[in-house]
């Protein structure tokens, strides 16, 4: 007996939902792995890269990601199905990020430095690309009332992941080698080459529709007027930016406690942990605590 279209339809939407939290969990464990704030920085400074890219990482990172995604939504907006666009941007993430954990072993100094920001700054570009796709899948492939529960169910299991991670290090063992904490960066890597397979499985419905009609580069820049006449949007945007102060103090806090404590990993992963803490507390007033 052939199933009712209304069962079809539910069966699949619930295997992609499964299919991109598995996914956003992934990524969200290579996050923390290979962390801005936390590992990266630790890496630099166990290069002898100068102190001020330290403090490049966390900009770097985060406008790299956001300031491309309007002359890449074009681009995404071209892609049937969209979940290439991520697929796309999660490999050049794990490229970049394989080239980092070289860089970290292999390098030092300033060109270590430099290396590892125009490195973290492909990923970021890659970042941008699943980002802008992300969304434009789960607007198709998940109906409105289940879409916030995604990011709070991936965040909340991959801090969970990561925190259990990071103490395993501390049990283990303390140790200080470079080579240990670029292999962190190296498994994030895995991470989102995995991530890319689960993904690619997501069921997008209306493959079959051809793309929406380009938007030129000048559209797309266009919207910066938002900025000029929105008001609560300039005032939004402002705080924002001002919020910014902590992510950016991060990676100095590390590098200063790193200097001062007899094991600089210890260091690491007791700021990782704290972080990882925080982000899962906050993760967890998303995740849904019963059904709908």
């Amino acid at each position: 007996m052939r199933e009712p279209a209304g069962a079809a339809t539910r069966e699949r939407e619930l295997g992609n939902f499964r299919r991109i939290v598995g996914a956003l969990t992934l990524t969200g464990i290579g996050d923390k792995l290979a962390g801005a704030k936390t590992t990266l920085p630790w890496l630099l400074a166990a290069t002898g890269a100068p102190t001020w890219c330290a403090g490049l990482l966390v900009p770097v990172r985060e406008a790299g990601s956001m300031l491309p995604q309007m002359a890449l939504g074009a681009w995404v907006k071209n892609q049937i199905p969209r979940k290439r666009a991520w697929i796309a941007g999660s490999i050049v993430q794990a490229l970049a990020l394989l080239a980092i954990g070289w860089a970290g072993v292999t390098l030092r100094g300033v060109t270590a430095g430099l290396a590892m920001l125009a490195l973290l700054a492909v990923f970021s570009l890659g970042r941008a690309a699943s980002s802008l796709a992300s969304k434009d899948v789960i607007g198709r492939a998940i109906t409105k009332g289940r879409r916030g529960h995604l990011n709070g169910w991936a965040a909340a299991i991959s801090g969970v992941a990561a925190m259990a991670a990071g103490a395993g290090l501390g049990i283990i063992g303390g140790t200080d080698s470079t080579t240990v904490f670029a292999g962190l960066v190296v498994a994030a890597a895995m991470l989102w080459i995995l991530a890319s397979a689960v993904f690619s499985r997501v069921e997008e419905p209306g493959d079959d529709q051809p793309p929406g009609s380009p938007q030129s580069l000048a559209e797309s820049l266009a919207k910066w007027r938002l900025l000029r006449d929105d008001l609560p949007f300039r005032r939004f945007v402002a705080a924002r930016a001002l919020a910014t102060g902590s992510a950016l103090a991060a990676p100095y806090y590390l590098i200063l406690e790193r200097r001062d404590m007899a094991s600089p990993a210890a260091a690491l992963i007791i700021f990782a942990l704290a972080g990882l803490a925080a982000a899962w507390l906050a993760a967890c007033g998303w995740a849904p605590t019963r059904k709908h």
